[in-house]
């Protein structure tokens, strides 16, 4: 009896199955409808196994099968469809993997004691009704875990742009209460200038009325006595 492989996947053959995954995603992350169904969910992935086995000679559907788990399929001969899956618009969708090889085993095959390509258990059954699995799961684990810290970044930075905000308005502050006290100094100053003014005016009154009084002062004495 030949030594069973590793259920690990290679690096090449995970590329594989992500980029695959990928490009199929609208069918196989959709719920389940009358245009979506099961059997459609199960072509992908079986054109998917075919795929990864093709680079490799040994036969690795088993490696999918923990991942995806069983699809269930009535009315079927073989467990095999053969139907075309119409997309949501009516045409095919994107799949170019080749057709996929029956999920049974050869009775020569060394590991024909192994699981076929079954994708369905009780485990996920729920999470494929409502159109979810754990590749999916675990990438919106990682966009939610994004989301949270690009939303912790933009809080910091709105923190430090109200810190500025705040910063700036106190300078303002400063500033205008600068110029408030200019201005008043201004006015004490524009006082003091007129007070001066209306010194100096007083004081040419007083000089005017002086003179006045000298003029007359000048000229009763050079008027001669009546006699």
């Amino acid at each position: 009896m030949s030594r069973k492989r590793s259920p690990n996947f290679t690096e090449s053959e995970l590329q594989i199955l992500l980029d695959a995954v990928e490009k199929n995603k609208s069918v196989i992350f959709s719920k389940l409808s009358k245009v979506i169904t099961n059997s459609a969910k199960k072509k992908i992935w079986e054109k998917i196994c075919s795929t990864i086995n093709a680079t490799n000679h040994t036969d690795h559907t088993h490696k999918v099968v923990g991942i995806i788990g069983e699809t269930p399929i009535e009315g079927l001969v073989e467990g095999t469809d053969t139907g075309s899956v119409p997309s949501g618009d009516g045409s095919e969708p994107d799949v170019t993997f080749p057709t996929c090889p029956n999920s049974r085993r050869s009775s020569n095959s060394s590991m024909e004691n192994e699981p076929s390509c079954s994708f369905w258990t009780d485990n996920t059954k729920d999470s494929w009704m409502t159109g979810e699995a754990p590749i999916a799961k675990s990438a919106m684990k990682s966009i939610k875990i994004l989301e949270d810290k690009t939303t912790q970044s933009l809080i910091a930075i709105e923190e430090r742009r109200l810190k500025t905000e705040e910063e700036r308005l106190r300078v303002e502050k400063q500033r205008l209460t600068m110029e408030s006290e200019r201005l008043d100094i201004e006015g004490q100053r524009f006082n003091i200038e007129q007070q001066k003014h209306q010194l100096y005016l007083a004081q040419m009154y007083i000089n005017v009325a002086q003179m006045g009084v000298q003029v007359l002062d000048q000229q009763t004495l050079n008027t001669p006595d009546v006699v």
